[in-house]
């Protein structure tokens, strides 16, 4: 994109070149001479997969949900295309991208996709109103509650009883983190402003593992 101005202006020329007969020595027409592109920064995932949504209406190379699928692994038993049905009663807890919040007289019906699958989760309006700082379109959102199947369908439905953001998942379930640096960051103070960071959250017992290659002959 950021080339883009420069790839209509040389167009343009090269139109203008052709529509005024401007030609080289072999008789042909004059190429507009390219400039080298300039040096730009890479899109963000998220900036990259907003732009596919925004003019495709779907994401092309990747999902939202992605940069947080390694994490998730330690909260989430299945993706979306692995649940099944509960017992009654029995809750699970399952993650998605909300891409709609459907308001119908009697319930609310979320609907989450986490890049495997889609699934309707229904609840009533006033578990909804609850929660709904939290389910917010294009959010990444945890949920527990039932699944059930649903006659006629080959996919079931959740019923809503809690919902989560990532930093509510985290602080509810995570019981340590871990860090990696790399080698221009180990600062003698690095220790210390991490403990000083950290120490208002939680307890900190810090250990610093240094990777090593080893070349035996």
């Amino acid at each position: 994109m950021a080339q883009l101005p420069e790839a209509v202006q040389a167009a343009e020329q090269a139109r203008s070149n052709r529509e005024s007969g401007i030609m080289d020595l072999f008789g042909e027409v004059e190429e507009v001479q390219r400039k080298p592109a300039k040096p730009v920064k890479p899109w963000s995932d998220e900036v990259r997969l907003k732009g596919e949504k925004d003019t495709l209406g779907l994401y092309l190379t990747g999902h939202p949900i992605d940069v947080y699928r390694q994490e998730l692994k330690a909260f989430i038993p299945a993706k979306l295309n692995e649940i099944t049905a509960t017992r009654r009663g029995v809750t699970t807890v399952y993650a998605g991208l909300v891409l709609d919040v459907a308001n119908f007289p009697n319930r609310v019906v979320i609907v989450l996709d986490d890049g495997t699958a889609r699934i309707e989760v229904s609840c009533n309006h006033e578990r909804f109103q609850r929660f709904k700082d939290i389910i917010q379109v294009e959010r990444v959102v945890v949920f527990e509650g039932e699944i059930y199947e649903r006659e006629g369908f080959d996919r079931p439905m959740g019923r809503l009883n809690k919902a989560f953001s990532l930093n509510e998942i985290r602080q509810k379930r995570a019981n340590s983190i871990q860090i990696k640096l790399t080698h221009d960051l180990l600062q003698p103070s690095l220790a210390k402003d991490l403990q000083n960071i950290l120490l208002p959250y939680c307890n900190v017992d810090m250990h610093q593992h240094i990777a090593i290659q080893l070349q035996i002959d």
